[in-house]
């Protein structure tokens, strides 16, 4: 596999972009929801952390439930990186995260204001700062190194990049989840309960 015709650059623009129109999206959608009564009633953010309280107390819980849920993602993103769906899968990883995030800062910013605004991203800054970037950058690359391997077979020089390129991509993944442990669990939940 040849590093120099593995170029991102432009790619990482328009997954960005995807990734903000989605979140524009999400928080489009949001806003509108809010106007029902019984979108209001189903989404309590108060009654979500109070809820998750004692589960976000516990470290150990916390990052076995991270780890379960972030696992799972990752999993399917190599599995989608080595299938030669790659860029399919980035495309929707940067679609949904962002509508997510968009749904997410919204209904923060409508319960609780702009402490809750700042409280979500707070909350999300490992998705922001890790699991997004990881995921779209380990996908395009997977999917770029599948093209240029003619037939499908692979030295073992480049199962051996492979390896690599996955074993750095679940290394950022497990970085996030502790970045995301330590922020979430030092957030003062109890300012909105």
């Amino acid at each position: 596999m040849r590093w120099t015709k593995i170029r991102p650059e432009g790619s990482i623009q328009l997954f960005a972009t995807l990734y903000l129109a989605a979140f524009l999206a999400g928080a489009l959608a949001a806003s509108q929801l809010w106007k029902k009564e019984d979108f209001r009633e189903y989404l309590s953010l108060y009654a979500i952390l109070e809820q998750n309280k004692s589960t976000w107390q516990d470290m150990k819980k916390y990052v076995l439930f991270l780890l379960r849920e972030k696992g799972v993602f990752a999993a399917v993103c190599i599995i989608a990186g080595l299938a030669g769906a790659g860029e399919i899968m980035a495309v929707l990883s940067a679609l949904w995260l962002g509508f997510l995030g968009g749904v997410l800062a919204t209904v923060f910013l409508l319960q609780a204001g702009l402490e809750g605004f700042l409280f979500c991203m707070a909350g999300i800054l490992s998705q922001l700062l890790f699991y997004i970037p990881a995921v779209i950058l380990f996908l395009l690359i997977m999917g770029k190194q599948r093209r240029m391997i003619p037939g499908g077979a692979m030295s073992p020089v480049e199962i051996r990049n492979v390896l690599c390129i996955c074993l750095i991509f679940l290394s950022v993944m497990v970085l996030g989840i502790l970045v995301e442990t330590y922020v979430n669990l030092n957030l003062r939940m109890d300012i909105f309960l």
